[in-house]
């Protein structure tokens, strides 16, 4: 059970800010789980079987003292849970940053921001939360006031097998929304983060994205992203946002579809009875939807 809000987490990060699985970066997150199970390992193999089995059965439910092995593994199981009551509140909190963080922050890398598909990731948290919260209230219950009466199982049962079909569910439909640059990205040799930003360069890279958008028409593409316009423009991810940030007082999806709601009523003008659908394909955005939304965002 400690490994299910760790797994959960790295599953939301997966989706929305790491590319890959990577066991350097996301094994620490395992590491309380797998202390914990050796801990309880060593204690089960300094057992007998009978006596074992007459922890489990008897004296982990009974209230009486123990002592030796005895109390070393139900000290164990105590920890269990409240570690397990921390994991909770821990990433409960990193789950609702790391998602809050990754909404802002995709307006900045990608043209065409689905609200449906962020929306996916929103309810992913919201059954992690209904999920965590759950599971803290029956760890502070304790397994024991259900050994009595087994019907008391049938609600948080029912509850966790609704979380967690909702989350195989969600996860089977949903797309990763990520925000960070990738080694799908990143090209070694122009990448220069560290790099001052120098007025003169900056100010070239801002002529080149506006002769870009102005003349080329790059943000008819709908699948536009801000790797893309770097790359065009031969220089780093890093000053093209920064220009667009700063000079156009923009984060790069308001600026392209800004670019895309020029060009529908251009379009519209010249044919008033052009389709929703038409125009927006002919526009550039993804959807109907997406259109709806730049041109209510701009009035």
């Amino acid at each position: 059970s400690l490994l299910v809000y760790p797994i959960y987490y790295v599953y939301i990060r997966l989706l929305t800010v790491d590319r890959v699985f990577d066991w350097k970066k996301h094994g620490v997150y395992f590491l309380p789980a797998l202390l914990l199970f050796l801990l309880y390992l060593a204690g089960v193999l300094l057992m007998t079987k009978d006596e074992h089995l007459d922890y489990l059965y008897r004296l982990l439910l009974s209230g009486e003292k123990l002592r030796g092995i005895f109390l070393y593994q139900k000290s164990v199981y105590l920890t269990c849970r409240v570690v397990f009551i921390i994991q909770g509140l821990v990433y409960m909190w990193l789950s609702i940053r790391l998602v809050a963080a990754n909404k802002k922050n995709v307006q900045n890398y990608y043209a065409n921001t689905s609200a449906d598909n962020l929306d996916k990731i929103y309810w992913l948290n919201i059954s992690l939360f209904v999920t965590i919260v759950f599971g803290i209230i029956l760890s502070l219950i304790g397994k024991e006031n259900f050994v009595s009466d087994e019907k008391s199982l049938i609600l948080p049962s029912v509850i966790f097998s609704v979380t967690l079909f909702v989350i195989g569910w969600l996860g089977n439909i949903q797309r990763a929304v990520l925000t960070e640059s990738g080694d799908q990205f990143q090209d070694p040799v122009i990448e220069r983060i560290e790099e001052e930003y120098e007025p003169d360069h900056l100010e070239d890279i801002r002529k080149k994205i506006k002769l870009l958008f102005d003349e080329g028409k790059i943000f008819l593409n709908k699948d536009l992203t801000i790797w893309e316009v770097a790359r065009v423009v031969g220089t780093n991810r890093t000053y093209v946002s920064s220009v667009i940030n700063n000079d156009f007082k923009q984060n790069f999806s308001s600026f392209v579809n800004s670019y895309r709601v020029k060009h529908a009523k251009m379009l519209q003008g010249n044919n008033p009875d052009i389709s929703k659908q038409d125009l927006a394909e002919m526009s550039g955005f993804g959807s109907q939807v997406s259109m709806k939304r730049a041109f209510d965002n701009l009035l």
